[in-house]
């Protein structure tokens, strides 16, 4: 098997992954997927989340599957009881991601990004999302009509989160992700991209028929996992990591690309549509410095001195 008794990897894993995927999925596990997509969505409601991150050193990774086990190991430690990663009840793939360039001329200021997953759990599958950033959260809230159409509302994944890096945690991003979309969507002019994101562009008429630039692809593959805490608090970790090429990324056997980074994102209460439990926050907290503390974060931890 793919996986040793206790979750982690062993054996010849390039070609077992392989062989994996080019088999054909049962029906259990083809709703095994179906419950792991919609886990997340969020029906056009706006969750509030807080992620926790960890920059990964790409030169620890030359060993993908390695390097995985022996993480997996510290972070159950440090988490005790709050939450337990294992590779039997995670989910792994490989995707495509580009972005439309910031100079395209459809008057947007936002990140737009496609990801296109080519290998793994969600193969042939596709989602787009429109990230806002700002360190006033609520401003973003203001400012701007993050909405998905009605007709993939249902399928939509709408938070407001707080990102939490090692020296500072006043990073907001307000983000929309669809997910009922074409495989590998073609985006020619700001038209094709108003269609998923009706409500951003409503004053700038004129620019519909301008072109969409795309930026390079990115290769980038992902183990995640979600989960509930014993309190009813959701939660998902994700390992990302970036390489140059899509076997690359597939086969896990050399250095990824820097960026690479490992986190845990955790909802407010009623699945995030609720107030935050502060004992929650405190545990996270902890857990979080006790991890930094061990691994770092790379050229984040610890702190520079303040002037």
């Amino acid at each position: 098997s793919v996986c040793s008794s206790n979750g982690f990897y062993s054996g010849n894993v390039v070609s077992q992954r392989k062989e994996l995927y080019q088999g054909t999925r049962t029906q259990i596990e083809k709703e095994q997927k179906q419950q792991a997509d919609q886990w997340e969505q969020t029906a056009g409601e706006l969750v509030h989340t807080r992620e926790y991150q960890l920059k990964l050193l790409s030169r620890e990774w030359s060993n993908r599957f390695d390097q995985l086990n022996y993480m997996i190991l510290r972070i159950n430690k440090h988490a005790d009881s709050l939450f337990e990663l294992s590779v039997l009840n995670s989910t792994e793939n490989v995707r495509e991601q580009i972005y439309i360039d910031k100079t395209s001329s459809c008057g947007h200021r936002e990140t737009i990004r496609i990801r296109n997953y080519v290998w793994g759990d969600q193969a042939q599958t596709s989602t787009i999302d429109n990230k806002l950033v700002s360190p006033e959260g609520v401003d973003l809230l203001d400012a701007f009509d993050l909405r998905p159409p009605e007709s993939l509302k249902k399928t939509s994944i709408r938070k407001l989160e707080q990102d939490v890096h090692p020296c500072k945690s006043d990073k907001w991003s307000l983000e929309l992700r669809l997910t009922d979309i074409p495989f590998q969507p073609v985006l020619s002019t700001c038209r094709d991209v108003q269609q998923y994101f009706p409500y951003l562009w409503i004053s700038f008429g004129d620019k519909l028929e301008s072109a969409v630039k795309m930026r390079k692809p990115e290769w980038w593959w992902q183990l995640s996992q979600h989960g509930k805490m014993a309190d009813g608090t959701k939660w998902k970790s994700a390992f990302t990591l970036k390489y140059p090429s899509k076997d690359s990324a597939i086969g896990g056997v050399e250095e990824p690309l820097p960026r690479g980074e490992w986190s845990v994102r955790i909802y407010a209460s009623n699945n995030g549509l609720g107030d935050w439990n502060p004992t929650t926050l405190i545990k996270f907290d902890h857990f979080y410095e006790n991890l930094l503390n061990e691994f770092g974060s790379a050229e984040e931890w610890p702190c520079p001195p303040t002037s």
